[in-house]
């Protein structure tokens, strides 16, 4: 018997505290070095979903208490932050001062102390006689129990023995299993296998052992999967080309995880939580190759054809034989002479479905799925087909019936609605099965098609901006950002309020009372003001330096993004994109019409200046906290300029000069993209 998620929560003042560290720490990742794994709050954030996905498996007699889950929970967010300590001396003999650019073998060096260097960090943010660059965690002062247990879970998080870990730790009276949290974050972090973990571009000149190389290597063909009824299990997706070195590549993934070569799996199954490997996988092949990947691919393939293949099995739906083609479009066969009915093709327009916004989408502006029906076959006559999509476990089923006549050709384009319920659970990117049929309906009653395929269904909190497919062509979904400026909810009116207080007429009226353009671009900037005044002194909104996640994983663009209840919820944590809709949002609320801009790496807010002028101003969110509005505005005006100068606005998605959009949000609206709240 496990817990549900809902039963892994904290007492009050346990949540703020880790609320603190969880807003905190993302400022502090600054990129110092650029090792090959990527670091930041994304990455910790799947982390900590790993280690509560482990901890839900525990048998409720053995379920962790509150204190452990607040430590535990609290680990996984700084376990890492030694790998970009600006410190790294005494337990380095080397530092930024002491040498220009760091190489490879310093980065290493960095990697195998990080759990040391995490411990001293820890310590100097508290440390009140430490004179070194600043460092904030969001740890409370001073130092308790808490903190010196979280920080000695933070130490073992290395390569030491487990059995080297004290079993428990004092905090408050009570014994805390320190050795149980440390197994559980270790096998989190050893869990956390996806493609967007690595910097496949900077890899090969690390030049690690050949073993070493290949488990991250092969990270570009596998996703772990979240642990289901104790079974780990994981998903891959191989070029076609490459089908023949699936075996080799399960060996170098899933022989970590056999319980005789894991020590925190044998640890946690003396705890009686028996993880076990799941025992078929998830596989399909792509013709895909990854432009960006191939570089290092012949290295890779010559370690793992010296690597003992697990017996390959075959790709499987559930009720479907097996699938050995490649999946660039689903695909019905026929010969010449066996068609006696219509020929049916199915392709898909993207393998990732944008789950956070989908209820804004149609089937034509969005076409998901596209049928193509040909009732061109000898002897053909007018035909009535019933075409149905579906998403295992996470949609109701889309269904159009439509009539064909003889001798002709059509498209039917569909497009399948998430269950709000389902939705809802989607706390990070989950691989899932499409499920397609075409039923005859007349003259015959008969099933012409009926096949799956896997699709990817991204969190509810993440913003797809763009895809890119394997032939090149593009998915700009860029305008659907303005889901997330969300006027209506009940506590941004409420916001709002406070911020006709900061006005000189203590009102907000939107486009009303101006005699000439200058006066109206006068009359709307002051409006603005008083809601930058509220949120710099009521709100306190504090930029979190969290770089915009432009392209990180190939072949697609999207950030994460707080809702702006969320932002004014966190105590007014925001990156550039939560300040940009935050704001958006309460200027929609005024009636005054505001735009987002995208640039590389960063989005800042605008509006229009009067109703249906192409007039703009524009105004930097994450200047709020210590700066004034003025200067804002000239920030944000100087930024748009260059970025006019340069050309981006007119490069398209995934130049690789980079690109830049205006997100005019009225726009959106008259298109039918509503907040998704």
């Amino acid at each position: 018997m496990t817990r549900s998620e809902t039963e892994l929560s904290l007492p009050r003042e346990l949540q703020t505290r880790l609320n603190l560290i969880i807003q905190t720490v993302p400022s502090y990742w600054e990129q110092r070095y650029h090792h090959f794994t990527f670091q930041g709050s994304q990455h910790s954030e799947r982390v900590y979903q790993k280690t509560l996905d482990i901890a839900q498996q525990l048998p409720e007699h053995c379920s962790l208490t509150s204190d452990e889950i607040f430590i535990l929970s609290s680990a996984s967010w700084l376990y890492e932050i030694g790998m970009q300590s600006p410190n790294l001396k005494p337990i380095l003999n080397f530092d930024r001062k002491s040498i220009n650019s760091f190489n490879p073998i310093h980065l290493l060096e960095i990697r195998k102390k990080k759990h040391l260097l995490t411990e001293q960090l820890i310590k100097d943010s508290l440390d009140k006689n430490y004179e070194g660059e600043p460092i904030h965690l969001g740890l409370t002062h001073p130092v308790d129990d808490y903190v010196r247990c979280i920080t000695e879970v933070c130490h073992w998080c290395s390569d030491e023995p487990l059995d080297m870990v004290p079993l428990v730790w004092p905090v408050n009276g009570q014994d805390v299993r320190v050795c149980l949290l440390v197994a559980i974050l270790r096998l989190a972090d050893k869990l956390y296998i996806d493609s967007g973990r690595v910097n496949f571009r900077i890899l090969p000149s690390f030049k690690l052992p050949s073993v070493e190389f290949a488990q991250w290597a092969v990270f570009q063909f596998v996703q772990s999967l979240p642990i289901d009824k104790n079974q780990i299990r994981f998903s891959y997706t191989l070029p076609f080309s490459k089908k023949d070195l699936l075996g080799n590549i399960r060996t170098i993934v899933e022989l970590p995880f056999e319980r005789v070569n894991n020590s925190e799996m044998r640890f946690l199954w003396d705890q009686e939580l028996h993880l076990a490997l799941h025992d078929t996988p998830i596989i399909a092949f792509d013709r895909f190759e990854g432009s960006s990947r191939t570089s290092f691919m012949k290295d890779l393939e010559a370690i793992l054809q010296e690597t003992p293949p697990i017996k390959p099995i075959s790709l499987e739906y559930p009720g479907k034989p097996s699938i050995v083609e490649p999946i660039n479009s689903f695909n019905a066969k026929t010969t010449q002479n066996q068609i006696d009915f219509p020929n049916i093709n199915v392709s898909l327009l993207t393998r990732i479905f944008p789950s956070a916004y989908c209820r804004n989408l149609d089937a034509s502006s969005f076409p998901f799925v596209t049928i193509h029906i040909d009732n061109t076959y000898t002897n053909s006559s007018t035909t009535t087909l019933r075409a149905s999509i579906s998403i295992e476990d996470y949609s109701d089923k889309a269904v159009t019936t439509t009539k064909v006549l003889e001798g002709e050709q059509t498209n039917i384009s569909l497009l399948p609605l998430l269950k709000q319920s389902r939705l809802s659970e989607l706390s990070e990117i989950r691989r899932s099965s499409l499920r397609v049929t075409v039923d005859q309906l007349f003259p015959q009653s008969r099933t012409l098609f009926d096949q799956s395929e896997f699709v990817f269904l991204q969190a509810r909190n993440t913003a797809i901006i763009g895809i890119l497919n394997p032939d090149g062509s593009i998915v700009d979904l860029a305008d659907y950002l303005s889901a997330w400026v969300t006027p209506r909810h009940p506590e941004i009116e409420q916001w709002l309020r406070k911020a006709a207080e900061y006005h000189p007429e203590r009102h907000l009226i939107g486009y009303q009372g101006a005699s000439s353009l200058s006066e109206a671009k006068l009359i709307v900037r002051e409006q603005a003001r008083a809601i930058y005044t509220m949120l710099k002194n009521d709100g306190h909104i504090t930029y979190i330096n969290s770089t915009l996640n432009l392209g990180e994983q190939a072949g697609i663009i999207s950030q994460r993004i707080r809702l702006p209840r969320e932002s004014l919820n966190s105590g007014g944590s925001a990156n550039c994109i939560d300040g940009a809709v935050l704001f958006a949002s309460f200027l929609e609320l005024a009636s005054i019409e505001p735009l987002i801009i995208l640039i590389p790496g960063h989005a800042f807010v605008g509006w229009r200046t009067w109703e249906g002028t192409e007039s703009y101003e524009f105004l930097e969110t994450t200047m709020i906290r210590n700066g004034d509005f003025d200067s804002a505005q000239k920030a944000a005006q100087e930024t748009f300029d260059k970025m006019t100068f340069e050309g981006y606005f007119s490069n398209s998605l995934f130049s690789q000069h980079g690109f830049a959009k205006i997100i005019d949000i009225a726009k959106c609206r008259t298109r039918g993209i509503y907040p998704i709240e």
